[in-house]
């Protein structure tokens, strides 16, 4: 039988290594079991997607879609926002982050993105996520759990821990 040690140091996982296991050392994981209480701080479920073209105005709503472009705006007041288009197969919307121009290093072309939030009428439909997962890069394929009836674990993480980094150290280390 091959037992699992929760007393083994995060650094030798599947998929940390010694900058990583630094990083997450930050975060207060440690050990494999640090690493199995960082419970989520919330779920998605992916049931309720909306298409794109469907989202309505008032609406709080979840949808997935494709990063088409993106760029920070500045405003009269000195507030900079940072806007994506997400793209699915029905439509575009534009998401708008305000006071967040950090995402335009986070955030790259083609990524998959979960966002979830209220949609609003500015200079057209306008989706303002108070949350996103990134599903996957843009150099990835499309992963397979974006299909309906899925629920997207999501976990406190950090600038140099993302999101996507331990929902995929919690996947590989099963």
């Amino acid at each position: 039988m091959n037992f699992f040690r929760l007393d083994k140091p995060v650094q030798f996982l599947k998929g940390v290594g010694p900058v990583r296991a630094e990083a997450l050392g930050r975060m207060g994981i440690v050990t494999a079991r640090d690493l199995l209480y960082h419970v989520p701080r919330r779920y998605d479920d992916a049931s309720t997607i909306e298409p794109i073209e469907k989202l309505q105005v008032g609406a709080d709503v979840t949808a997935v879609g494709r990063v088409r472009s993106k760029g920070v705006i500045p405003t009269r007041k000195g507030l900079r926002i940072f806007q994506a288009v997400l793209q699915d197969d029905s439509g575009m919307i534009t998401c708008a982050w305000p006071g967040q121009p950090w995402l335009e290093r986070k955030l790259q072309e083609g990524d998959l993105l979960l966002v979830t939030g209220p949609v609003k009428f500015f200079h057209g439909r306008q989706l303002q996520p108070r949350e996103f997962t990134v599903l996957a890069r843009a150099e990835e394929d499309s992963p397979a759990q974006v299909a309906q009836g899925h629920v997207f674990s999501t976990y406190p993480a950090s600038e140099e821990v993302q999101q996507w980094v331990l929902r995929g150290l919690f996947d590989k280390n099963r």
